[in-house]
């Protein structure tokens, strides 16, 4: 089995594409996310180059990202950064650049251009300075920033769940490792390398935890879509020697030299020594316990030489103690003793690295513990600024409820109002014209009366002057005929005003003529009632001989009360009476 410590440093050079050396202009022009696999993929030919070399192809991409926008040449930035080794480049420098990235992005409003960035300090932190809790943080925050992503914005968010997945089955956490990396099975749409690097985790955790049946099915399933890789050969007797393994943990040696037989030479020429170790040693063991010491030195020799060419502590105990398992089978103590010292010399120092993995694993999970601890921080302040957000809401929409009801009270009141002073003014109009009528209907019949009593008179004398001329001419005697004066007298007080009538008249003088004695009484303080009534029959245009009648005075005495009156007024000569008491 290929260690998944090697699959790891691949996946940093792969960064998320297998994409060929592609035209700098062609890479500008590509809409992300395809961009940034481009991208990376340039940079990482580049990176393969010496460091002259490197920074002049550098220099000419940004010369290329130049005339684009501020999104494309971040993203170079980022692309660049992520493939930097020179040996004068510091990890705190990487560190500060990586932020100074994330923190343009997010101001820029390019999540996935931050995201990436986020895995690419993770890889420092672990590979470089070997902080995994930190970069087991930049992991986590890489995937919380893709997972918010839309479809059409999604770089490889599966990868980012792949690393944290691999964290967990690096430090001996299976069952997290397992969790989260069947969570990102579910997610291919298209399947990738990265679908068979997690399948191919996905039948690990299920073999560490001694779920066999289930192990063998997705070490099934990445010898099927070995095809995908960019070592067909390499995948295939990974996903056999795999296979085979889970039939020699339970025992079951026959199907296990059968998928183990094959792997061995796969791997060979697949160049992974360390899984040639692997699948190698346990071959080596059978053919020991089946007592044919030939095939099992031939493949303990192919375990020894592989080991060397790995060079990794877990593969030298593997083989070291394949190697003790065999002399012991064939009874050769000396050497059984090198090997089984040099197993146990190998065996302390994964002991060390295990103890190093638990407290790196501890490490990771008070680093998962505070970020969990921020998100539900900041998941509370942000329900907190919520609700604060929807009371300021309920209040503001109450306020502008209040003062609608307010406003419709106003405008009902108002409304209301001026109903109310329509109908009064109504009413004011009809009263006037009512009084107006009135006061015209007095006039009239004033008017009337008096050209009655006139001609009544004229009549009266005219059949007095007869009834007269016929007494006298019966006596025979000759004398001029004398009026009825009191019939003329009774006719004429008949037009007389009363008090009872000079104070119904003034009741609708005043409505029609509003304040008109009032303001006669300001003008004109000393006025006498006859000359007060005078006034207002001369406002109503009526002539000497009909105020006359009204007031009960002589024609002489109306011209006598008028002169006296405009004296009063202050007139001047031209001016009559007349326009003087209009303008009062």
């Amino acid at each position: 089995m290929k260690s998944l410590r090697s699959l790891f440093i691949m996946l940093i050079l792969l960064v998320l594409s297998r994409s060929t050396f592609a035209q700098y202009g062609y890479i500008f022009k590509t809409p992300f996310p395809k961009q940034i696999h481009l991208l990376d993929s340039v940079c990482i030919g580049l990176a393969k180059l010496d460091s002259q070399t490197f920074y002049k192809e550098i220099t000419k991409l940004r010369t290329a990202a130049a005339n684009t926008d501020d999104y494309t040449r971040l993203n170079l930035e980022r692309a660049i950064l992520s493939v930097k080794t020179d040996d004068g480049y510091e990890l705190e420098t990487a560190v500060v650049n990586g932020e100074k990235v994330i923190k343009e992005a997010m101001k820029m409003n390019a999540p996935e251009i931050a995201a990436v960035q986020y895995m690419t300090l993770g890889f420092y932190f672990e590979l470089k300075k070997q902080s995994f809790g930190k970069a087991f943080e930049n992991y986590l925050k890489a995937y919380n920033l893709l997972e918010k992503l839309p479809e059409e914005k999604l770089p490889p968010r599966q990868y980012a769940l792949y690393v944290i997945s691999q964290s967990y089955y690096r430090y001996n956490d299976f069952g997290n490792a397992l969790r989260l990396s069947l969570r990102t099975d579910k997610t291919f749409r298209i399947k990738t390398f990265v679908y068979v690097f997690n399948t191919d985790l996905i039948g690990m955790c299920y073999m560490k935890t001694g779920k066999y049946d289930s192990a063998r099915i997705y070490f099934q399933r990445v010898f099927d879509n070995a095809h995908i890789m960019e070592s067909e050969v390499a995948w295939k007797g990974i996903a056999l020697g795999n296979l085979g393994l889970t039939y020699f943990l339970q025992n079951n040696y026959n199907k296990a030299i059968e998928y183990l037989s094959q792997a061995v030479p796969m791997t060979m020429e697949g160049n992974v020594p360390d899984n040639t170790v692997s699948f190698a040693s346990p071959l080596s063991e059978i053919f020991c316990k089946e007592n044919i010491p030939a095939e099992a030195k031939k493949f303990l020799t192919i375990s020894l030489n592989a080991a060397h060419l790995a060079n990794d502590n877990e593969d030298y105990f593997t083989a070291y103690n394949a190697a003790a398992t065999y002399y012991r089978s064939i009874k050769d103590p000396a050497l059984y003793m090198v090997y089984s010292d040099s197993a146990n010399t190998f065996n302390d120092k994964l002991a060390v690295q295990k103890d190093l993995n638990t407290k790196y694993k501890i490490e990771m999970a008070v680093q998962y513990e505070q970020v969990k601890e921020r998100e539900k921080s900041f998941a509370s302040e942000k329900q907190r600024q919520l609700l604060l957000r929807n009371v300021i809401i309920v209040f503001v929409v109450l306020l502008m409820f209040i003062s609608l009801l307010l406003y419709n009270r106003a405008q009902i009141k108002n409304k209301s109002r001026q109903q109310q002073l329509i109908a009064q003014k109504q009413l004011a109009e009809n009263e006037l014209r009512t009084a107006t009528q009135q006061l015209n209907a007095f006039t009239q019949s004033i008017r009337e009366k008096n050209a009655f009593i006139e001609k009544a008179s004229r009549e009266i004398e005219r059949v007095n002057a007869e009834l007269n001329i016929a007494k006298n001419e019966q006596q025979g005697l000759a004398s001029s005929p004398e009026p009825d004066n009191h019939s003329i007298q009774l006719l004429q007080n008949s037009v007389l005003l009363t008090d009872e009538d000079w104070r119904n008249f003034t009741h609708l003088f005043e409505k029609v003529h509003e304040g008109f004695f009032q303001r006669l009484k300001q003008k004109l303080p000393g006025l006498s009632p006859a000359e007060t009534r005078f006034a207002a029959l001369i406002k109503l245009q009526l002539s000497n001989k009909e105020m006359a009648s009204m007031l009960g005075v002589g024609t002489e005495a109306i011209r006598q009360i008028r002169s006296r009156l405009k004296r009063k007024l202050h007139s001047e000569a031209e001016e009559g009476i007349e326009e003087l008491v209009e303008k009062i």
